[in-house]
């Protein structure tokens, strides 16, 4: 059995099947060096397809199916996750076990509070923001819980029961810091890297933009549908969705819209997970990438994915995503949920399409420097190498 300094196996456990989540597992499948290959402890729900895809992969030894909660959440409450949670007691009761890399999609301050439960430190690579990303604006409920957290992870970590984690949040390491965990900065990596530079979409007067993944309400698609409602005919654009429906709340209601927007003439709709080449096709012909977030604080492949192809975002200001687009000059942001507002934003995208474009290509290598597949699992692999038990304390 091969896996890492530290001795013993090298465990992936992830809870989510979102295509950011099996697009990290499988960049981590194809990239961990030679000498070292993975276990991976998936939800069941979990489609045949995705779980046949990444069995495949060099780096993987074996994938299991763990029974993941019905809403498929990121360690939000003990309730709502107490299947996630028996799940890893399990595989850190085990003898062979090296090390466990959680890939966690939700906020830090959850996964912190339930370290002491777990029975030995977990390192976890954490796609969600700090705390202080999102301060000014928390309930009385997130602050307690941060509260909540700062004390037990305090505990946890004077018995050495927290492991290093990974954050793509750059100001998440400082925070933790300050609690005495030791963490890292580990940006959002590339995980489709094209042969060739990205061509120019088609410059026949109509501007063409793309929403694409995972399609649910909180991804906000109906806010754009709304949104092309108010946009006079005299614009010339083509609206492509293209993704599959995700369930949960609201579902059905978003299926049955995106059914009867699908018959207008500006759309177009691929009811359907698109492969890296269809994906990267369906780039090159687009001029720019929604990202209308709802609730969504954490890191985005589809961003990744828009920068490497060179197309400016219009994406919504909070969270990550909103401080990367901003940062880095990715495009627009829109501080509201309202139609209108994206409406207007849609139509200052398209009449300065050109300025945007000279934009990203400025800012895409620099953007894009340290995100390589190899470079992410390096860091996969020094966090794996802590032995277990050890969480050195970073200052």
């Amino acid at each position: 059995m091969t896996s890492t300094d530290a001795g013993g196996q090298l465990i992936i456990f992830d809870n989510a099947t979102t295509g950011h989540h099996l697009g990290l597992v499988a960049l981590i499948g194809r990239s961990l060096p030679s000498n070292v290959r993975a276990e991976v402890h998936l939800p069941d729900c979990m489609t045949d397809e995705q779980f046949e895809a990444l069995k495949a992969l060099p780096g993987i030894r074996a994938i299991t199916k763990h029974r993941c909660s019905p809403t498929n959440s990121s360690f939000r409450t003990v309730r709502r996750c107490k299947l996630e949670y028996r799940a890893l007691r399990q595989i850190l009761a085990r003898d062979d076990v090296g090390s466990v890399v959680h890939l966690n999609g939700d906020s830090i301050i959850p996964l912190l509070a339930v370290m002491p439960k777990l029975g030995g430190p977990v390192n976890a690579l954490i796609l969600g923001p700090a705390p202080d990303t999102y301060s000014e604006t928390a309930t009385i409920l997130q602050r307690l819980r941060w509260r909540a957290a700062r004390a037990a992870t305090y505990v946890a970590n004077k018995r050495g029961q927290v492991g290093t984690l990974m954050c793509m949040d750059p100001v998440a390491p400082a925070t933790l810091a300050r609690l005495g965990v030791s963490a890292i900065g580990s940006p959002d990596p590339v995980y489709f890297q094209p042969d060739a530079a990205p061509k120019n979409p088609p410059d026949d007067g109509v501007t063409r933009f793309i929403v694409f993944g995972s399609l649910s309400e909180r991804k906000g698609v109906h806010i754009i549908l709304d949104a092309l409602d108010l946009i006079p005919d005299t614009q010339l654009i083509e609206f492509t969705i293209a993704g599959a429906v995700a369930p949960g709340p609201g579902s059905d209601r978003l299926r049955e819209r995106l059914d009867s927007a699908s018959r207008s003439a500006r759309i177009r709709f691929k009811e359907r997970f698109l492969s890296d080449d269809e994906l990267w096709e369906e780039l090159e012909g687009t001029d720019f990438v929604l990202l209308p977030y709802l609730h969504h604080r954490r890191s985005s492949g589809a961003l990744i994915w828009s920068v490497v192809a060179g197309r400016p975002v219009v994406a919504s200001s909070f969270g990550l995503v909103g401080k990367e687009v901003t940062d880095h000059n990715l495009g627009l942001t829109v501080d509201s949920h309202e139609p209108q507002e994206w409406a207007k934003a849609i139509i200052t995208m398209a009449n300065d399409i050109q300025v945007h474009r000279k934009e990203i290509a400025a800012a895409r290598p620099g953007y894009l420097t340290g995100r390589t597949g190899h470079e992410f699992a390096r860091r996969i692999v020094e966090v794996s190498r802590r032995p277990r038990g050890q969480a050195e304390i970073k200052s």
